[in-house]
């Protein structure tokens, strides 16, 4: 019975962060194709990005990422494990997908640890082979792992800090998780490029 409600949740989430939400006029739209990261900048990305870099990216219409508390709203992060690969989980586990897929939104930001990379990618393709399951609760752990976690873990040696979420509109509070904001936070992780139109952010190291 667990199992049951856990796929059936996790199917209703992947469908929910298909769904994009327009404010004029309201409506709900189904997996577009809009994304403000264009082909050249996606070429940019692809000459600025080395393995072991975390990859973070956004949207600004999915209705998911109405939910992320992040001021910058990035929604989702992985790890570039070269050769054109990205790992990252997602809701039916962690997976692979490439690079060009993942450029496929409308913020993305590439952040280079000081150290720690070999095992970094070790680590997330443990994760890959394992099929380990996506985390809904963000419970602490790595038995199932969400995105920000992933990365987070994958360099647990270097100072990442952990943050608190609040969930169901404050009424629940998760602490010590990984959020966008622990890399932008981190001493040991180096913002090499950016590229966020909604603040006017386009620059690269």
């Amino acid at each position: 019975m667990k199992k049951f409600i856990y796929k059936a949740w996790a199917k209703f989430l992947t469908v929910f962060g298909d769904i994009k939400v327009f404010r004029f006029p309201m409506f709900l739209v189904f997996d577009p194709d809009d994304f403000q990261v264009t082909g050249e900048k996606t070429l940019e990305i692809m000459d600025v990005v080395r393995p072991g870099d975390v990859v973070l990216r956004g949207y600004n219409r999915y209705l998911d990422g109405k939910f992320i508390p992040d001021p910058l709203k990035f929604s989702h992060g992985a790890i570039y494990v070269g050769d054109g690969k990205i790992i990252h989980a997602v809701a039916e586990g962690v997976s692979y997908t490439d690079i060009v897929e993942f450029t496929r939104c409308d913020r993305i930001a590439v952040f280079r640890p000081k150290s720690g990379q070999e095992r970094a990618i070790r680590k997330a393709k443990k994760f890959a082979k394992n099929k380990v399951p996506y985390d809904f609760g963000f419970e602490k752990g790595v038995s199932a792992i969400y995105c920000f976690e992933l990365c987070g873990e994958c360099y647990d040696k270097l100072r990442v800090p952990r943050k608190t979420v609040s969930k169901l509109f404050g009424l629940i509070k998760k602490e010590n998780v990984f959020l966008a904001e622990s890399f932008f936070e981190s001493k040991d992780m180096d913002c090499v490029f950016q590229f966020n139109p909604k603040f006017n952010i386009d620059f690269r190291k």
